[in-house]
């Protein structure tokens, strides 16, 4: 059985200064950890924690202002790289303005949680060390949303079964009949192959030749229009996680243009069925007129312009169902940590309620040494701390410490 798959070659970005060169290299050198992958996770979101150096001139003396924008720093440096991981070298020099747009829009969302693992200040600059956790499935997605080809692991692998029936022919030909070749000399298939390939997917096509194809059918009613069963069963046992199954049809249409000159019409009707659960993620039909002279060049022109159609249609669609959706939290924690904590926590209240978005907010903890706020917001834990870091505070400043999906950690300076 042959599966195609897309190659890629990890690359980091060229950063303009040091501090980039630095981080790049730290993280290339071992302190980039992937999450590890194990049974009891299966399911769970794909993340990659990234370590970053982010570095800040400091101006007027202003010391908080200096941190926070280190802290940015490193946090869009994280993103960058490891966006820039599951690219191809190619991908990414092709694609770069389009990477660095969906990169700056999307880099909020693309951070789950960070937390500053060391800090220090000279006279004139404030540096960061910033451990950060970047959500890949949402980052994968939104480059592949882009027409940027994503590295293997995020899209399912797809067998394409579409059977295909031309003006005058009396019924369906198939490739997964007895002893056919799959693809060729087909019309309305190779087309919609070759847009989920850009896109990211990995293409079966397998022999029927071979013995593993052929056992892959036993017992089953492999028809041109097979059950959602016999079709996912049949998917399944060849590798696949995901089968489109449907029908191209082409006819000649009644107008014509001259003496010579017809219409013909290529229809295209597709289902994608999830081999793991059988649900059906995609329904569509599509449809293309052309003219020609030729009967036999216009049927097949008919059919490939309807499965171009098809395939851009159903992309855009299972993407869309692929794509990660960032987790909006609802209650927030934030941990207040520091010294004068009680004479201070009124102001830190009062800040918070004046930021929109919070609509409740309640002490659940109180120590002499640490307060635990339950926060109501609309947005994320991320937004609620960069909103915390551009406020003013009577007398003190704040340090955000970590940040997670369910909480802000904040300590009193």
């Amino acid at each position: 059985m042959k599966t195609d798959k897309i190659k890629t070659v990890s690359a980091p970005l060229l950063f303009c200064n040091l501090v980039y060169i630095i981080g790049a290299l730290m993280i290339w050198g071992g302190l980039t950890m992937p999450k590890a992958a194990t049974a009891g996770e299966a399911g769970k979101t794909d993340t990659k924690t990234v370590i970053t150096i982010g570095n800040s001139h400091i101006y007027k003396n202003n010391i908080t202002a200096a941190r926070t924008a280190a802290i940015a720093e490193a946090r869009k440096i994280a993103v960058q790289t490891a966006a820039a991981s599951v690219l191809s070298r190619q991908n990414l020099m092709e694609g770069f303005e389009t990477f660095s747009a969906v990169v700056s829009e999307r880099r909020r969302e693309f951070i789950g949680s960070y937390r500053i693992l060391k800090e220090f200040k000279t006279d004139n600059d404030y540096s960061v060390l910033v451990e950060t956790s970047i959500m890949m499935d949402s980052v994968k997605s939104d480059l592949a949303a882009a027409g940027l080809v994503a590295a293997g692991g995020t899209l399912p692998a797809v067998l394409f079964m579409v059977a295909e029936k031309e003006a005058d022919d009396i019924g369906y030909s198939f490739w997964w009949t007895k002893g056919r070749l799959p693809f060729s000399g087909w019309a309305a298939s190779p087309p919609m192959l070759q847009v989920f390939r850009e896109n990211g997917f990995t293409v079966i096509e397998p022999d029927m030749a071979a013995e593993e194809t052929a056992a892959a059918g036993e017992g089953l009613k492999l028809t041109a229009a097979p059950t959602d069963f016999d079709a996912i069963t049949f998917a399944r046992r060849l590798g696949a996680e995901l089968v489109v199954v449907g029908t191209a049809t082409a006819e000649v249409m009644p107008n014509e243009l001259g003496e010579h000159l017809r219409a013909y019409k290529g229809s295209v009707s597709l289902r994608a069925l999830k081999c793991d659960t059988g649900e059906q993620t995609a329904n569509i039909n599509d449809s293309a007129i052309i003219t020609g002279e030729d009967p036999i060049t216009g049927n097949k022109n008919a059919l490939s312009s309807a499965g171009i159609a098809a395939g851009r249609d159903l992309v855009q669609r299972l993407l869309a169902k692929w794509k990660a959706t960032p987790v909006v939290s609802g209650h927030i924690t934030v941990t207040v940590t520091g010294t004068d904590i009680l004479a201070r926590l009124e102001a830190i209240k009062g800040v918070l309620a004046t930021i929109s978005g919070v609509s409740t907010l309640m002490m659940s903890e109180m120590t002499p040494d640490k307060a635990i706020l339950s926060v109501d917001y609309s947005g994320s834990a991320n937004e609620l701390a960069d909103t915390l870091l551009m406020k003013s505070f009577p007398g003190f400043g704040i340090l955000i410490n970590g940040v997670d999906e369910a909480g802000v950690a904040l300590e009193i300076k």
